[in-house]
């Protein structure tokens, strides 16, 4: 009966060799390396362009309500809880305030009648992150 028992057994490792430490320390570096990238992706500012051009631009951590006025008329923007939803518009059928909230980077919100584009950006403020000459 402990001939079945011990059948089964495996060696357990109980070292390390030197590629183990060095393949641990390189995905440890790898994951260190990456926590900025990724808190540089999280939503810092929300962004109202009325025929390519920026006539607004919010933090989007502080809840608020705003106006934007564009080609036929004010819009209501609610900025809460890190997304972004338009309230009323002036448009026709109403598609800027059907697509709900929008809380990631680079999603957007659209109303072609009023010429308006809302989009949160991962910016924050007016920061160069390259230069080409």
């Amino acid at each position: 009966m402990a001939d079945q028992i011990n059948k089964f057994d495996y060696p357990v490792l109980h070292r390390f060799s030197w590629c183990d430490v060095v393949i641990i320390s390189i995905i440890l570096i790898g994951i260190f390396l990456t926590i900025p990238a990724i808190r540089s992706l999280s939503p810092q500012t929300v962004l109202v362009f009325e025929d390519n051009r920026i006539i607004a631009e919010y933090p989007v951590d502080q809840n608020r309500i705003f106006d934007v006025k564009g080609k036929i008329g004010i819009m209501k923007v609610k900025v809460q809880n890190r997304s972004v939803s338009v309230c009323s518009s002036p448009c026709p059928h109403q598609l800027c305030i059907r697509q709900g909230h929008i809380s990631k980077t680079t999603s957007q919100i659209v109303c072609i009648p009023n010429h308006i584009l809302i989009t949160i950006d991962a910016k924050k403020g007016d920061m160069l992150d390259a230069i080409a000459r």
